[in-house]
């Protein structure tokens, strides 16, 4: 009997424009699926953009997570500058790991992307 495949956790982030909001946060959209043998535990999401660097990392425990119940599940981060920076309309650079944790196995799995877009302004 062969042993059944295991679908893999996986997280893709849009290649659409990703706006810029009134306060400057980007906002940044992905989607990930995972089985339910596992769960989300982390989101780091990074926005780069010449001088302008920003990062947002989401807890579980602490922030929204997406369910592991195998289906793909639209999520929404939103990512500041760091102080002193602002993002402007323009190409970035936008990367995400998800890390998650396969209690079955007692292992921790992960799951990354990375896209290159062009931010503008919301509105």
């Amino acid at each position: 009997m062969a042993a059944p495949v295991e679908r893999p956790s996986i997280v893709q982030l849009a290649s659409r424009p990703a706006p810029i909001r009134a306060d400057g946060t980007v906002t940044v959209v992905m989607w990930v699926r995972c089985q339910p043998d596992v769960y989300a535990f982390e989101i780091d999401t990074s926005v780069e953009q010449l001088n302008a660097l920003g990062s947002s990392t989401l807890l579980r425990g602490r922030d929204a997570l997406p369910t592991c119940d195998g289906t793909r599940q639209r999520t929404i981060v939103h990512v500041s500058p760091d102080p002193g920076d602002s993002f402007h309309p323009g190409i970035a650079e936008i990367g995400v790991y998800v890390g998650f944790y396969n209690s079955e196995l007692d292992q921790d799995l992960e799951a990354t992307d990375a896209v290159r877009v062009r931010l503008r302004f919301a509105g």
